[in-house]
């Protein structure tokens, strides 16, 4: 921990010093401007405290305003668009922060009535503080942590530790098959409408997925669906998974089917992987333990 001399010669702890600075940052700021490079923003706490003390975020879809962010409460900056070129996505957000600030930004701000109050500024403050304040707060991180993580794991390392380890050694048996085979998983076909199929906000999208799987049996895996917005490279940002349910065996194929919502407007795609799941404890997330389809 190092050591700064404030301005009256006193030594003070250097982050004591930054949060007296974050302190003053967080109550005197109009706007909360981020702009990292997505996917690199770790969560954006400091642009919640700032919504705490009523001011306004500006920022890249990336970590908590992805989540956060509706038209009533701020700014956004793109649309969570990635491209593979960073100077491409560099002058492509940095213009469309320049126009947000001309055309929407300063406007509001500078719009005020003979009192010199800005009455629409405030109101999207008191929004802001309304809406964000309520959802990002620690009591609902602690209690998400509890409720999905915490809790689950102690029920999960009982069950384990039952009838003197019985069930934790037939999931390491279990688990010891999956290594040792999974290699022979392959995803042979996947079908869906044509292309030129178009469809409305709100309808689905079959999908079915056929699957080589000559040792390991299908419901001791998980066949997910990734979907979203394709973007200019063909990647996907944002949208959503969805498992796929065994339909029946054909010949020596596994055929699994779903459905993909097709909630927003614009250019969609998709991939599909396979992961093993255990009937107890769910999906196993283990390096070189997923097939994917190419």
């Amino acid at each position: 921990m190092s050591l700064k001399k404030d301005f009256f010669g006193k030594l003070i702890y250097l982050e004591d010093y930054n949060m007296d600075i974050a302190r003053h940052l967080v109550q005197g700021s109009d706007i909360w401007l981020n702009t990292p490079r997505r996917p690199l923003e770790a969560s954006g706490t400091s642009g919640m405290k700032a919504a705490m003390n009523g001011v306004l975020n500006c920022s890249i879809l990336d970590g908590w305003w992805a989540e956060a962010y509706t038209p009533d409460v701020g700014w956004a900056i793109g649309q969570g668009e990635v491209y593979r070129d960073q100077d491409t996505q560099d002058n492509v957000e940095a213009k469309t922060l320049y126009e947000r600030l001309e055309r929407e930004i300063i406007p509001l701000f500078y719009d005020r009535g003979k009192d010199g109050f800005p009455v629409k500024w405030v109101a999207l403050m008191k929004n802001s503080m309304r809406q964000i304040s309520s959802r990002f707060n620690s009591n609902r991180m602690v209690t998400e942590y509890v409720g999905k993580f915490y809790l689950p794991a102690l029920e999960k390392w009982n069950l384990l530790n039952r009838d003197d380890m019985s069930v934790a050694k037939e999931f390491a048996e279990w688990l010891g098959t999956i290594r040792k085979n999974w290699s022979s998983v392959e995803i042979i076909e996947t079908e869906c409408p044509s292309e030129e199929v178009v469809k409305s906000v709100g309808d689905t999208f079959p999908v079915t997925v056929k699957v080589r799987s000559p040792i390991i049996k299908y419901d001791d895996m998980s066949v997910e669906v990734p979907f979203g917005l394709a973007g200019p490279e063909y990647q996907l940002t944002g949208g959503d998974i969805t498992k796929l349910s065994f339909s029946h065996d054909e010949q020596d194929l596994l055929v699994f089917k779903g459905e993909i919502n097709c909630s927003v407007s614009g250019r969609m795609g998709f991939t599909v992987r396979i992961l093993p799941s255990h009937q107890t404890f769910g999906t196993i997330v283990e390096s070189g333990l997923v097939t994917c389809w190419e």
